[in-house]
């Protein structure tokens, strides 16, 4: 049971955190060459191509080079360098700064960089072959012959244009699947002359989803200021990608007291047991020695972000924050947080570290995990369930993950934090916008939907508590 429920939260996190996932039927072909790979293949990671850089560039004719002090990769071709550094956000051409789609990583002790910005911004042209599955490189800048379909790519290379996520799902609108419409349970909250509506997400999505319900979009055009858990959209619209990496940076910064090691904190049988299961996760590019001297909550945050996902075909590039947040700086809106990324961070990790170390009593190897993870996947698709707004549905899969929690301290908690101590926090902070905003002000605020979902989130309810309007728009 314990170990299930490690299952149902972490599928539950869906909702919450960065996903991976595995990609190793995808080919790389040069110049209509397959390319082989020593070991480990490609992944996508947040629907980018991840590749080892060692057999991709050097199969390009570039000399790969690894700075073990920066945990840079140095490829070298010609009059051209690329340094790549891991987990940065951006690398280097020559001299210029670039971005990246996804920040390079190593997994299965290889290091992983994006194919696509890196090659053109040498010269190289970079398609999709949807019938092989495949991305295809070319050398003399022709890949015409490579038939491209935009869903397709969308779990793959995602096209790396500045296009907005409304104009990506536009494109493949007309072969998207009958849906109802997003509503996200829209809800009205009214306080004298300032309207807030609120809106449940899913923190990803699909790029046919969009536009979302007429109930929605109306509120959003009618709206002045665009709110999110936290502020997304700080300077330039990053991506729940980019925050969440920052998110997990902040993880790693969770050290055991005193220098101690996982070790040192555990009891004897269960630290052995442990380190044995943690070697299954060796593919997934985590050791003890990089995890050691971490608290358990931060190991099991760093090994939930390493699972492949269940969900394949849902991205955070069509998610429907980054929907809403393109609508609103293209509407030269303002947007805020509803809290701080750092604040977020505090919530969840505060959890006594001899509870955390419980939590890793009985952790599960790689493969019983997956199984797990895929098991809750057959049993309940979140994506399906939200893509049709069946509102009973999901609340019945989250009041069970809150059952199976019970009995276990940590998960216990965790999950109060994740979900209670954060609905505390979004409803003060709503109620103090609408009483202390001056001038009439209408909010379009977007919340993950677990928040709201009446039975399991208590957002709603304590706005209603502190005597504020409400009023349903989803289910008139």
């Amino acid at each position: 049971m314990i170990k299930r429920a490690f299952a149902v939260i972490l599928f539950l996190a869906i909702f919450f955190a960065v996903t991976v996932v595995y990609a190793s039927e995808i080919n790389v072909e040069v110049d209509g060459i397959r390319l082989n790979f020593s070991d480990q293949g490609p992944e996508l990671v947040d629907g980018r191509t991840l590749v080892p850089v060692r057999d991709v560039f050097e199969a390009l004719g570039f000399i790969v080079e690894w700075e073990e002090a920066t945990q840079t990769a140095v490829l070298s071709r010609g009059t051209d360098t690329l340094r790549i550094t891991i987990g940065e956000s951006t690398f280097i051409r020559n001299s210029e700064g670039l971005l990246l789609d996804v920040p390079a990583r190593i997994i299965g002790g290889r290091t992983m960089l994006p194919l696509r910005l890196p090659l053109e911004s040498v010269g190289f042209e970079v398609g999709w072959d949807t019938g092989r599955s495949a991305v295809i490189v070319s050398t003399a800048g022709d890949i015409s012959t490579a038939e491209t379909s935009t869903s397709e790519i969308s779990m793959a290379e995602t096209p790396t244009t500045e296009t907005s996520t409304a104009e990506n799902a536009a494109e493949i609108f007309e072969s998207a699947p009958e849906i109802v419409g997003i509503h996200g349970m829209l809800t009205r909250v009214v306080y004298g002359d300032n309207v807030a509506y609120i809106l449940g997400s899913m923190h990803a999505g699909k790029p046919y989803w969009f536009p979302l319900a007429q109930i929605a979009e109306e509120a959003m055009a009618r709206s002045d200021v665009f709110a999110f858990e936290y502020n997304i959209a700080a300077g330039r619209g990053l991506s729940w990608e980019s925050s969440y990496n920052e998110m997990f940076a902040l993880y790693r910064t969770l050290r055991i007291p005193d220098n101690r090691t996982l070790r040192e904190i555990m009891p004897s049988d269960a630290f052995f047991s442990f380190q044995r299961n943690l070697r299954t996760y060796s593919s997934r590019g985590i050791s003890y020695d990089m995890v050691k001297n971490l608290t358990p909550l931060a190991v099991i945050e760093i090994i939930y972000a390493s699972m492949p996902s269940a969900l394949g075909d849902v991205s955070r590039d069509f998610s429907v924050d980054d929907y809403i947040v393109d609508f609103a700086l293209a509407n030269n809106k303002p947007i805020i947080g509803l809290n701080s990324m750092l604040r977020e961070f505090e919530i969840i990790s505060d959890i006594p570290l001899e509870i955390q170390v419980n939590a890793l009593n009985d952790f599960p190897d790689y493969a019983t995990l997956l199984e797990m993870i895929i098991e809750e996947s057959r049993n309940i698709r979140l994506d399906e369930l939200y893509e049709t707004q069946n509102i009973d549905a999901i609340r019945e899969f989250l009041i069970a993950s809150a059952a199976a929690s019970e009995g276990n301290p940590f998960l216990e908690i965790y999950q109060r934090n994740l979900m209670y101590v954060r609905d505390n926090v979004f409803a003060e902070e709503i109620a103090r916008l609408l009483r202390e905003t001056r001038e009439p002000t209408t909010f379009f605020m977007t919340i993950g939907l677990a928040h709201i979902i009446d039975g399991y989130g208590i957002v709603l309810d304590l706005l209603e508590e502190m005597g504020f309007e409400l009023t349903s728009l989803w289910n008139q």
